[in-house]
């Protein structure tokens, strides 16, 4: 009852904003191109960025949010722009039609999980995973690429501690602080999106 709910609210969102929306539910997999995602403990969205700009430049630049915001009541949540993100959950995959263009999965928005899924979900919880913290994404100019070599330093912080995200299978699961105490580095986790 609830999913039809949060169906039948995203429609009613999306039809005032584009010319038309066709809803269809997949169980996920791996997006081609970039996408602007926010995400939360509650849920996420992911906007294809051609899909994004353009809509910055018609319904200002915090419309996105302001959509997350009014499906998932949630004002905690963190942004960023992931290039191929992998979508592991039942969600619904969005075709948007805008000013003649058509945006296949131009929005695709992770549902929250059902009972029984938290359910199946918690009797997984002691098979291992690899954890990844991500302490750098930087942007290096092609002409610089040649110049990088097995003794090649990268500066990754002046700092006397660095934010980092917490990834795991590829997605970020909360944030942290990499810091150095006593010549061991650690990381205090300050969010988690679980």
């Amino acid at each position: 009852m609830w999913r039809r709910t949060i169906e039948e609210l995203i429609k009613d969102k999306l039809s005032n904003i584009f010319d038309s929306i066709n809803l269809k539910k997949n169980k996920g997999g791996v997006l081609e191109g970039g996408y602007y995602t926010i995400t939360s403990k509650n849920g996420s969205i992911y906007i294809h960025n051609d899909l994004f700009v353009q809509l910055v430049f018609q319904e200002g630049s915090s419309w996105g949010e302001k959509l997350f915001e009014s499906i998932f009541n949630e004002k905690n949540y963190r942004s960023e722009i992931v290039e191929n993100p992998e979508i592991l959950k039942e969600s619904l995959f969005i075709d948007i039609q805008k000013d003649g263009g058509l945006y296949e999965n131009g929005i695709i928005i992770e549902l929250p999980e059902s009972k029984s899924e938290n359910k199946n979900k918690k009797s997984k919880k002691n098979i291992p995973l690899p954890v990844v913290i991500r302490i750098l994404q930087k942007e290096i100019p092609i002409s610089d690429i040649d110049k990088i070599g097995e003794t090649t330093e990268i500066l990754i912080s002046e700092k006397e501690s660095k934010d980092v995200d917490i990834m795991v299978n590829g997605e970020v699961i909360g944030k942290g602080i990499l810091f150095k105490e006593s010549n061991t580095y650690k990381v205090k986790i300050t969010d988690l999106y679980l």
